[in-house]
């Protein structure tokens, strides 16, 4: 045993929440609680412990020079940490034993310094430590007191800023996390308009830090995310607000900060979770000139598809401190998004299973040619939703912009699959007939993207048409006619992308048997009339194709022979669809033949005296409308495109008359 005359040094282990060492020549020192075991847990004086504690011990060392040394103390069994108590001038310092030094701060005063392996120069502007005269603590005769690093009141600045982001409908907002750790009682406070994911990142970081085997301090610590008026949303805020603390308590270099930013969820082992919406961040970083974005590791093939951004897949927050400490060790990760596309294989369900049907084939085509609206009405297992359900493998393959456009919302939505890949097939969206209008077009109080966002450039396809309510119909009205829809909320207002193809499919009336030529309807005149009413004119007004599927004759159910095949179709509609970008290389918004406006329509699409004529015709005998005849000529200019012909002739006007079913029925 030492006596305690011959103490200098007693370890403070607070469980380790305040650990500290005090000088002390009588007697033992508690901080703020009269009962030792609580704040202590080891006093580090008993010789030949070598479990745990702070030992006055060395084995090599037979003699202590009182004029030298009154205190070397190493962890047992380790040989990283040790703790001096050193008067004269140092000479030597093993970076591999010493972490900390007794600082000679004038001719009796010590402090005690946090060293660094990179610090090679001991000074007074070095020392971490302050040194509190005697009384501080009533029970306490010590000369000097050095609270372990981040817990004392310390001279240096400890404010850092991290870059992150938040997402605002599709688009990215750049977010700074800001961290200052001070004086005062432990706690730790978010503002900023936190939610409450956000709000209990607080036990996440506390925990994953100490797990990870760095110090979290036990001292005020406010964290600011701006903008201040920006709601912040998710677990994303983790990886930022971890880094912040780490860079205020001097554990990593902050150099980097202002050029990286930092995304990712944070596991109570230190580990890093993938999170949604990295691909619209990353966009947004490389446009507002951050040099480089840190995600987890699942995350970084997804943001590595935008070009010009360095991306840096880590695992746990002990990479990430490695990559601030030392960068040239990490090299981004390298994703070309284009040949990825370019090497995709649609291997979705082909249109050589649809028996017969020809005329609902053709109207599919045209389609997928022109981007057209498609409704089929016909009996029960007529083939109406295996029509529908093949119109993904006839479109074109999405360009490189569009499959990034796509994979952004799909990133929004947390629906990506893969985070490695791009979107590359076309969307293919089915919601029920159930559904509410804000599943439907997005919502929420925060607004998210609905069914018809997530089938931006691609298919929206609504079975059983007739069995949606009335006003969730009315909802696609407008995206239908613009390509976008715009959410107003009291806090925010949103506007997502959707310009789809609508597919519907429904029965003729409430039976499914009107105009069957083999079962008789049972339907009544006016249970029709109601079953149709709840198509509103302005929404068959935007079905610019109404095709009518007739039950299959039995030789050609029972026919072995397929149909064609959906290869040999996507040729036809991609080549028709490169005349249309052709016409439209002075005006790029324009995507194919259905997005075009009245002006497009009297430039790209005049008619001639006969097909006047049998416009006037069809407008008086099916009382169509001024918008239902506007869609009359772009289906003929989809027509005309697949034909191969520069102008519309007579008999594509008169084909793409007889696509209106309804009206016909009405």
């Amino acid at each position: 045993m030492v006596s305690r005359e011959e103490t200098r040094f007693l370890g403070f282990l607070a469980g380790v929440e305040k650990p500290g060492f005090c000088c002390e020549y009588q007697s033992y020192l508690f901080f703020a609680n009269k009962k030792p075991g609580f704040w202590v847990r080891f006093l580090g004086l008993v010789a030949g412990v070598k479990e745990t504690g702070f030992l006055w011990w060395f084995p090599k060392i037979t003699v202590v020079s009182e004029k030298e040394t009154r205190f070397l103390g190493l962890v047992a069994g380790a040989k990283e940490t040790g703790f001096l108590w050193w008067f004269p001038k140092i000479t030597v310092v093993s970076e591999k034993e010493t972490r900390f030094l007794g600082l000679v701060a004038g001719a009796k005063e010590t402090g005690f310094l946090w060293w660094f392996p990179k610090i090679t120069v001991v000074s007074e502007k070095e020392t971490r430590f302050l040194v509190f005269p005697r009384g501080l603590f009533r029970r306490s005769r010590s000369h000097y007191i050095a609270l372990y690093y981040g817990y004392g009141f310390r001279e240096t600045k400890v404010l850092a800023r991290v870059w992150s982001a938040a997402i605002v409908g599709i688009d990215a907002v750049k977010v700074g996390a800001e961290v200052d750790v001070s004086g005062g009682l432990p706690a730790m406070v978010v503002v900023g308009l936190p939610d409450t994911a956000v709000q209990e990142s607080k036990e996440r970081v506390k925990a994953a830090l100490k797990n990870a085997g760095y110090v979290f301090p036990m001292r005020r610590i406010v964290i600011n995310l701006t903008p201040a008026d920006l709601r912040k949303e998710g677990p994303s805020f983790d990886l930022p607000i971890a880094v912040g603390i780490l860079a205020a308590s001097e554990q990593v270099n902050p150099e980097l900060l202002g050029d990286y930013l930092f995304l990712g969820e944070v596991s109570l082992d230190g580990s890093l979770r993938p999170v949604a919406g990295v691909l619209p961040i990353a966009a947004a970083a490389q446009q507002q000139g951050i040099s480089a974005l840190v995600v987890p590791e699942k995350n970084a093939r997804e943001a590595a598809v935008v070009k010009g951004l360095d991306v840096y897949g880590c695992r746990n927050i002990a990479e990430v401190a490695d990559l601030l400490n030392n960068s040239k060790k990490f090299s981004p990760v390298k994703v070309d998004g284009e040949s990825e596309l370019v090497n995709n294989r649609f291997n979705g369900l082909d249109l050589k299973d649809v028996k017969g049907q020809t005329h609902a084939r053709r109207a599919l085509e045209i389609a997928a040619a022109g981007g057209h609206n498609l409704i089929f009405v016909g009996p029960p297992g007529s083939g109406k939703t295996m029509l529908a359900r093949r119109l993904p493998g006839i479109l074109p393959p999405l360009s490189f912009e569009e499959a990034l456009e796509v994979t952004q919302i799909h990133s929004v939505a947390g629906l990506l699959k893969d985070y490695g890949t791009l979107v590359s097939d076309r969307p293919f969206r089915s919601p029920h007939h159930s559904a509410s209008g804000p599943s439907l077009v997005g919502g929420g109080t925060y607004p998210r993207p609905g069914e018809i966002s997530l089938a931006h450039r691609g298919v929206l396809f609504a079975d059983e048409l007739t069995e949606f309510k009335r006003d969730v119909l009315e909802f696609l009205r407008q995206p239908l006619e613009d390509g976008h829809v715009t959410i107003s909320r009291t806090k925010q207002t949103v506007r997502f992308p959707a310009q789809f193809t609508l597919v519907a499919s429904t029965n003729p009336c409430p039976c499914g048997y009107y105009g069957d030529p083999i079962q008789a309807c049972t339907c009544t005149p006016r249970q029709r009339e109601q079953y149709w009413a709840k198509l509103s004119g302005p929404l068959m007004d935007r079905i610019d194709l109404q095709v009518m599927v007739n039950r299959l004759k039995p030789e050609e159910i029972t026919r072995q022979t397929t149909g064609e095949a959906s290869a040999p179709v996507r040729e036809r509609v991609k080549a028709a669809r490169d005349r249309a970008h052709h016409r439209f290389k002075q005006d790029p918004a324009l995507q194919c033949n259905a997005n075009m406006q009245a002006s497009h329509i009297r430039q790209w699409c005049p008619i001639d005296e006969p097909i006047r004529n049998l416009l006037e015709g069809a407008i008086r005998k099916l009382g169509l409308s001024a918008r239902a005849t506007d869609r009359i000529l772009k289906v003929s200019r989809t027509i005309a495109d697949l034909a191969g012909d520069e102008q519309l002739k007579i008999h594509h006007v008169a084909e793409a008359i007889q696509y209106r079913t309804i009206d016909r029925i009405q």
